[in-house]
């Protein structure tokens, strides 16, 4: 907690809970510190924070791994790294921490529980084409996202798609299979070859 009782974690102060999952949780934060790289004082990001007990090293390996992703990508229609690091509250809680811009709209999931009788097609095109274009760029790149589904498409207040959660996403030059038994993201959205 900082001076004012608010919640700190690192140079950002939290200022509301935006999702809750199973990889952690993201919070809409503001950055208090005046010198770092790619956050601007008082700018309001997205916080994803996931904690990391004892020497976890795997799920420390595979977070890092999402922070590098999202750095390689500088798409329009990709959600912006700003920030990575590791934070400390005691001597064995550990945090690892991503920092991503603050995006105000609606999952295009809640767009279509909305929409009764569908999509009009014109918005379909354009949520599409937009998709498409940060998937490209994403490839273009030598990653794969494997979860697209609705919630993880942003559609913004100024009519813009992003796409959020490389959580496992991976560098197609380290794929390999998934070990029988599991799987990666959800089956409803999976392509044939997934299944």
């Amino acid at each position: 907690m900082d001076e004012n009782g608010k919640e700190r974690i690192g140079d950002y102060e939290l200022l509301a809970l935006i999702g809750d999952g199973a990889q952690g949780r993201v919070y809409r934060a503001r950055c208090v510190a005046d010198a770092l790289p790619y956050v601007r004082q008082d700018e309001e990001v997205a916080l994803k924070v996931v904690r990391i007990t004892g020497e976890d090293e795997k799920l420390r390996l595979k977070f890092q791994e999402q922070a590098d992703i999202l750095r390689r990508l500088s798409h329009t229609h990709i959600v912006s790294y700003r920030d990575c690091f590791a934070w400390h509250a005691g001597e064995w809680d550990e945090a690892q921490c991503l920092v991503m811009e603050l995006l105000e709209g609606e999952p295009l999931s809640d767009r279509l529980k909305n929409a009764k009788n569908g999509l009009p097609w014109p918005q379909v095109e354009s949520i599409f084409e937009q998709c498409l274009a940060g998937l490209i760029h994403a490839r273009e790149r030598g990653i794969t996202h494997r979860d697209i589904k609705p919630s993880n498409i942003l559609l913004t207040q100024d009519g813009d798609v992003r796409i959020v959660d490389f959580g496992i996403a991976k560098f197609s030059s380290r794929m390999s299979h998934t070990r029988a038994g599991t799987l990666k993201g959800k089956l409803a959205y999976m392509s044939p070859e997934q299944v």
